[in-house]
């Protein structure tokens, strides 16, 4: 058990999930989710809450694969410089590069004699880690290279894995979505789904974690309620269940991300709606992102 509180079916030894098997156990989860108190809030009608939970392989995000070309980056020149770089195991590795290369470029060096994609490297000069746009000083003679976690999703290269990825929407929670937030038919072309997505390119991004849940989650709790300042009490067996939720996404998932669409709610006619979605890169298949949509709705 994690220190979220969710037990892993997977034993040491066994085979890892499959990402269709993941993604049906993160249904099985939220299926289990004491939703109660969420479904009691009331306008003119309770609350229904939907869950839907979607892969998409190939997805718009940084590759963790080695360049097919790794060194392609380093310039053409007959002048090289000699650096030293230390990993945390003590080993040594000697590279040559451009006088005037960038940090990116010594990472693209480093791929093939590491075995490491420049995007998991961290390149540390006296204990500050250097950006990939810096010019190394041209007195550097040594470096230390680090392992980083895969970064965080950006909010670009979600909309765009939902705009070109290998997913239908059709009769999904991102079809209604677009229906509730446009009044007009779901676009036919991928172009024109990511031009109605880029609307929503300042929607609030934050890690996915019990409390940045709770706090978006609050929201439908203040908007239905009129009362901006009501605080809201969650049962505990509700908070343990979030708990569980944040362990499964941590213990699958390269930081799992949590994406709130409207800053409040969305109100339209006779009703009131709210759209969360949480995201993350599979540490099984780092090509694909686990996406999962959550939809509450009422009457107004």
């Amino acid at each position: 058990m994690d220190s979220q509180g969710y037990a892993s079916s997977v034993l040491p030894g066994d085979v890892p999930m499959s990402e269709e098997i993941i993604g049906e156990e993160l249904m099985n989860l939220w299926d289990k989710m004491n939703l109660d108190h969420v479904k009691a809030v009331e306008i003119d009608s309770a609350t229904t809450v939907s869950f839907e939970v979607y892969l998409i392989p190939e997805a718009r995000i940084p590759s963790l694969s080695l360049s097919e070309d790794p060194g392609s980056k380093i310039p053409k020149t007959d002048e090289f410089r000699d650096l030293e770089v230390s990993t945390m195991a003590g080993k040594i590795i000697k590279i040559q590069v451009a006088p005037n290369s960038s940090v990116a470029m010594v990472k693209d060096a480093l791929q093939k004699p590491l075995g490491l994609p420049a995007l998991l490297q961290r390149i540390v000069l006296s204990a500050k880690e250097l950006e990939d746009s810096e010019q190394l000083p041209p007195e550097v003679t040594a470096l230390t290279v680090l392992r980083r976690e895969p970064p965080p999703i950006t909010t670009e290269e979600f909309l765009e894995s939902l705009a070109f990825g290998a997913h239908a929407w059709d009769n999904t929670l991102v079809s209604k979505w677009h229906g509730f937030d446009t009044y007009s038919s779901f676009p036919v072309t991928k172009d024109e789904i990511f031009e109605w997505l880029c609307n929503f390119r300042k929607m609030k991004h934050t890690a996915f974690t019990v409390e940045h849940f709770l706090t978006s989650l609050n929201v439908w709790f203040h908007e239905s309620s009129g009362d901006d300042e009501q605080e809201v009490v969650h049962p505990e067996s509700f908070l343990t269940d979030v708990g569980k939720l944040q362990g499964f996404l941590e213990q699958h998932c390269h930081s799992p991300s949590l994406f709130q669409v409207y800053e409040d709610t969305c109100c339209h006619d006779d009703d009131q709606e709210f759209m969360l979605f949480i995201a993350g890169r599979l540490k099984v298949a780092s090509d694909t992102l686990m996406v999962a949509a959550v939809h509450l709705n009422c009457w107004i």
